[in-house]
């Protein structure tokens, strides 16, 4: 196992350990609905801000009202899902789980 593997099986053992960036704010919503999702919409961590934590959720940069689950190794996202959950029964819906190659 080489070290980016370890560094990645460590990381994941940390997904308990998340920081949360809140919703977006109001403004870019009426922007995203105005110009029917052309404008508007965040672009992943580099419009977000970083948090100490080794995972972090954040607004879907491509699903509106969806959520992102991710964790960064090395500079780059080694696991990442977008997710959505019900408001009436708090079951989610998962898509793209995405790790890099090195760490499948």
């Amino acid at each position: 196992m080489s070290i980016g593997q370890k560094a990645a099986r460590e990381l994941a053992g940390r997904a308990h350990e998340v920081g949360r960036v809140p919703e977006r704010k109001r403004w870019r919503d009426v922007l995203q609905q105005v110009s029917r999702g052309r404008f508007g919409r965040p672009r992943g961590w580099a419009s977000e801000p970083e948090l100490d934590t080794p995972w972090q959720d954040t607004v879907s940069g491509e699903r509106h009202g969806w959520r992102e689950r991710a964790a960064k190794l090395g500079g780059e996202a080694a696991f990442s899902v977008d997710y959505q959950v019900s408001q009436d029964c708090r079951l989610g819906w998962v898509e793209q789980p995405y790790t890099l190659p090195e760490y499948q």
